[in-house]
C-alpha cells in the first residue's frame, strides 16, 4: 500500500485520551480485558481472512460493527506500545535487565505465556516493537488497518495496491506485538496476571522454588468468584480434570470452540486406563461442565516413550501447535518437542478413509432404490464420518479407530473453522434434516425415526457437497 508523506504530527497518538498518554497502561488493561492474547490471535487471523477473500465479515453475534471495535482496540494497542517504546529508549540504561531464570518463574506462574518469540525477544520484548516500528510507522500501522477494515467488510478482496507481501508483513508484526504487550503489561504493572488473578506483586513472582501459594485447589474451585468461560485460568481447567481423572499425565490446549466458548484439549492417559478412554471422555466433561465446554481427544501416554513417529504424527502436531497446561513429571514434553522434525503430512497419500467416504456414498443410492430410508441415513452418516476422519488424518494426524461425527466437527475447529461452520449453517436452515444424522446411533433409535424421501434425497446433496469441499481443502 502507498502511504504517501505525512506530516511530522501524523505519528502522534489518534485513539488515546490525555490521560492514556500520561499513562498507556491504562487502555493496555482495556485490551487485555477485552479478550486474552489468544483471543486476540484468533480475531486477527479471522480479520486477515475476510481481507483477503470474496467474502465480508459479519459476526453472527453483533454483525459487522464488531470490526470496528477491533480495528480501534488494535489501534489503541500499537499507540500503546509506541508511547511505551519512546519512554524505554530515554531510559533503557537504568532499567532492571531481565535475567533468564525468571523466564522459567513466569511460565509456570502467569496464565499465559510466549511460545513463538525468541529468547532475546523474552527477555527484551522492546526489541519486538523495534523492529515493527522501524519497519512500519505508526501512522502506516492506522493506514493499513483501515484498508483491511474497507476490505473486511466489503464483498471484494483488497484491491491490488496492496501486495500479499504487505499484508503479511503487517499481520506478523501486529501477533507479535500482542506477545509483546503482554509481557510488558505482565512485568511493569507490578500485578501480573496469575492463575487466580491475585494480583500478588512481580517481586513475589520473582522468587522461584515454592509451588503458587495462591492456585486454588480443585475443591474449593465452585467457591471462586465467577468469570467468564473465556477468562477463566487454564490451570483451574487442568487441576478439576486431574481431581476428576487421576490418571491425566498430560493435558493441551490445542483449539477453541465459537459457540459456546470452550477449550478443545489433547490428554495423555496412563496406559492401564486406555482402553476405558472413550469413557475418560465423557468423565472428564462431565467434571468440567459447570466451569466451561470442552471437548477431549484421549490417548495413551505409551505415544511418547514407545510408539514411531508414524503413530505420534498428532502427538507432534499437538506439541507444535498447542499449548501445554499440564505435564507430570516424568515426562519430559520439552526433550520431546526438540526432537520433532517437521515432516510434510500430506507427503504420503493416505487415501483409506477418503475411499470408504465414497463406498458409504454409493451405498445411499442402493438404500433408496429399496425404500431403506434408515439405512440410507445410516450411510449418509458414515460418509461424512469417513471423509472428515481422512481431512483430519492428512492436516494433523488424527486417526481414529471409533469416529464419532459429533466430536469430529468439533475437532476440525483446530485446523480452521470452515466445515465447522459448513456443518452450522446448514443445521441453522434445516434443523429437523440435520437432528436426523445426529440420531443415527443406537440402531433401535435410528429405526424410530420418521425420514421422508425428500430429506434422505437433500442430506444425500449434501454430504456430496461435503465431499467436494473437504476435497478441495485437502488439495489447499
Amino acid at each position: 500500500m502507498y502511504c504517501g508523506v505525512y506530516a511530522p504530527w501524523d505519528h502522534y497518538p489518534k485513539f488515546l485520551r490525555q490521560s492514556e498518554v500520561r499513562n498507556p497502561f491504562i487502555p493496555l488493561k482495556g485490551f487485555f480485558d477485552a479478550n486474552d492474547v489468544e483471543g486476540h490471535f484468533e480475531k486477527l487471523k479471522r480479520w486477515r481472512h475476510y481481507v483477503v477473500n470474496f467474502e465480508h465479515y459479519n459476526d453472527e453475534r453483533f454483525g459487522p460493527g464488531n470490526l470496528l471495535y477491533d480495528y480501534e482496540l488494535n489501534i489503541r494497542m500499537l499507540e500503546c506500545l509506541y508511547i511505551l517504546f519512546l519512554d524505554y529508549q530515554d531510559h533503557q540504561y537504568v532499567l532492571t535487565k531481565i535475567e533468564e531464570e525468571q523466564l522459567m518463574t513466569e511460565k509456570d506462574g502467569w496464565i499465559w505465556y510466549p511460545s513463538h518469540l525468541t529468547k532475546a525477544e523474552l527477555l527484551n520484548p522492546y526489541l519486538i516493537i523495534k523492529a515493527a516500528f522501524d519497519e512500519i510507522q505508526p501512522e502506516q500501522f492506522r493506514d493499513h488497518l483501515w484498508e483491511w477494515i474497507n476490505a473486511a467488510l466489503s464483498s471484494n478482496a483488497i484491491d491490488e495496491t496492496t501486495t500479499p507481501g504487505e499484508i503479511i508483513t503487517v499481520y506478523e508484526h501486529i501477533k507479535k506485538m500482542y506477545s509483546a504487550a503482554w509481557l510488558i503489561f505482565q512485568r511493569e504493572t507490578n500485578k501480573p496476571s496469575l492463575p487466580n488473578n491475585t494480583g500478588i506483586d512481580a517481586a513475589t513472582l520473582s522468587k522461584s522454588g515454592a509451588e503458587n501459594p495462591f492456585e486454588p485447589e480443585v475443591g474449593i474451585i465452585d467457591q471462586m468468584v465467577p468469570q467468564s468461560p473465556a477468562t477463566k485460568p487454564l490451570k483451574t481447567f487442568a487441576k478439576a480434570i486431574i481431581g476428576a481423572a487421576p490418571m491425566v499425565k498430560a493435558i493441551m490446549l490445542i483449539g477453541t470452540i465459537k459457540d459456546p466458548f470452550g477449550h478443545i484439549l489433547y490428554i495423555l492417559i496412563d496406559d492401564a486406563h486406555y482402553e476405558l478412554s472413550y469413557l475418560i471422555n465423557q468423565v472428564i466433561e462431565h467434571a468440567v461442565r459447570p466451569l466451561i465446554n470442552i471437548s477431549t481427544v484421549v490417548d495413551s501416554v505409551k505415544l511418547v516413550t514407545e510408539s514411531n513417529p508414524t503413530d505420534r504424527r498428532f502427538l507432534n502436531w499437538s506439541l507444535m501447535n498447542g499449548l501445554v497446561i499440564y505435564e507430570a513429571e516424568e515426562l519430559r514434553l520439552d526433550a520431546l518437542r526438540k526432537d520433532i522434525v517437521k515432516i510434510d503430512l500430506i507427503t504420503a497419500p493416505r487415501k483409506k478413509w477418503l475411499t470408504l467416504a465414497t463406498l458409504h456414498y454409493k451405498e445411499i443410492n442402493y438404500y433408496i432404490r429399496r425404500k431403506d430410508l434408515h439405512d440410507a441415513l445410516h450411510a449418509i452418516h458414515q460418509s461424512m464420518e469417513a471423509v472428515i476422519s481422512e481431512f483430519m488424518d492428512v492436516k494433523v494426524g488424527f486417526e481414529t479407530t471409533i469416529p464419532n461425527l459429533t466430536r469430529l466437527i468439533t475437532l476440525t475447529l483446530i485446523v480452521d473453522s470452515k466445515i465447522s461452520d459448513w456443518f452450522t449453517k446448514r443445521k441453522d436452515k434445516h434443523p429437523e434434516i440435520y437432528n436426523l444424522i445426529e440420531n443415527v446411533y443406537p440402531e433401535s433409535v435410528r429405526e424410530t425415526l420418521i425420514i421422508s424421501e425428500e430429506q434422505i434425497m437433500e442430506l444425500m446433496q449434501e454430504t456430496g457437497n461435503l465431499l467436494m469441499l473437504i476435497s478441495d481443502l485437502l488439495n489447499e
